[in-house]
């Protein structure tokens, strides 16, 4: 009996991309740093592992490397092991620097000689959460279009006024490539995914990973307390925007509401809603959080601190600190901690667990 030809779906296991073209598929070296976030690597190494399986590429075209060929230990102490050390990686088409904020002097010449060999080599360099700060120290980013975690971002925009920073999930510009990291880093692997293999293999992918949509590199990354605001009105999110992008500025409530096409009263009756305290009160807090970030990565003074986070006084910064984070700047900054216990919220005066 003659059978009818079974219909496929696109992405349906009886209908495998073409293997045509396998050899133009780029191959990723992921160096890991000491102390680097398990979470930013798996969301790149498992999204391509997987395609590249889909395609019925070799599964060892992309490999995991440290600087010395021995295990690497993460930012909550777990030790993962690779595949080679920098001297023995063979060639690649791309490098990815997930950092670790625990890169040691001598180390850290020793990988800037070898991912200037990279660079020689024409190979693509990228890097993810504190690998960005490495690379911008290491001279490599100078040119770019960058962005860089938020906790990163304050430093960069300081210690390197001539980058080009954005604050979005990951930006592309030629030979290069930057990542906030954690989740964003599927965002990323999915463009080169579909940039390698085509839209459809990145759209089965995100299917695999039950995502419901592959988000653009432009889109902003999300400050520690916008949550709650995906239902806000557009003016709303256009003022935390231009308050973000502004923080040096001394804006006034009308001159935000005239820039969003709105009146005072109705975008302070937006922010009380949905973030429960005023456009100024946003700021503030806006610009200690870039405070908290220059006391714990950066040798600026506190003063200096002060100062580049908006504030005219080390004593009103000093004091808006401790209200918000239930610590003194210099406190923060000997004790070291990067995730306060507690913050407050400074209208309010009330406490809540991060």
């Amino acid at each position: 009996m003659d059978r009818k030809a079974k219909t496929t779906t696109p992405g349906s296991p009886l209908e495998r991309p073409s293997a045509a073209g396998r050899s133009n598929l780029r191959r990723y070296a992921f160096v890991l740093l000491p102390g680097f976030s398990s979470l930013s690597l798996q969301a790149m190494w498992e999204p391509l592992q997987w395609a590249h399986s889909y395609v019925a590429v070799e599964r060892h075209r992309n490999w995991l490397v440290s600087l010395d060929g021995r295990a690497v230990p993460t930012n909550s102490g777990i030790r993962q092991a690779v595949d080679c050390s920098l001297d023995d990686l063979a060639e690649v088409d791309a490098v990815v620097i997930i950092g670790g904020e625990d890169l040691q002097e001598p180390l850290a010449e020793r990988l800037k000689s070898w991912l200037y060999h990279c660079r020689s080599q024409g190979w693509m360099i990228g890097a993810v959460d504190y690998g960005v700060v490495a690379m911008a120290q290491m001279g490599l980013l100078d040119g770019y279009s960058v962005t860089a975690n938020l906790r990163y971002r304050h430093y960069l925009t300081e210690a390197f006024p001539h980058l080009s920073i954005e604050n979005s999930l990951f930006e592309i510009d030629r030979d290069r490539f930057t990542c906030a990291g954690g989740v964003a880093g599927l965002d990323l692997v999915l463009e080169m995914i579909a940039t390698d293999m085509g839209g459809d293999v990145a759209d089965i992918c995100l299917n695999h990973f039950n995502q419901d949509r592959r988000r653009a590199g432009h889109e902003p990354q999300r400050l520690p307390f916008e949550q709650g605001v995906n239902s806000a009105s557009r003016k709303l999110k256009r003022a935390m925007a231009i308050i973000q992008d502004n923080l040096e500025e001394e804006l006034t409530s009308d001159e935000l509401a005239d820039l969003v096409g709105s009146s005072r009263r109705q975008l302070e009756r937006l922010f009380r809603r949905f973030l429960g305290k005023s456009p100024m009160a946003y700021r503030q807090e806006l610009r200690l959080w870039r405070g908290r970030d220059l006391v714990l990565s950066t040798p600026m003074s506190i003063t200096q601190v002060a100062f580049a986070s908006g504030f005219s006084s080390n004593s009103h910064f000093s004091s808006r600190f401790k209200l918000l984070f239930g610590m003194s700047p210099r406190e923060a900054r000997l004790s070291g901690k990067r995730q306060p216990p507690m913050i407050r919220t400074i209208e309010s005066g009330s406490s809540a667990s991060l």
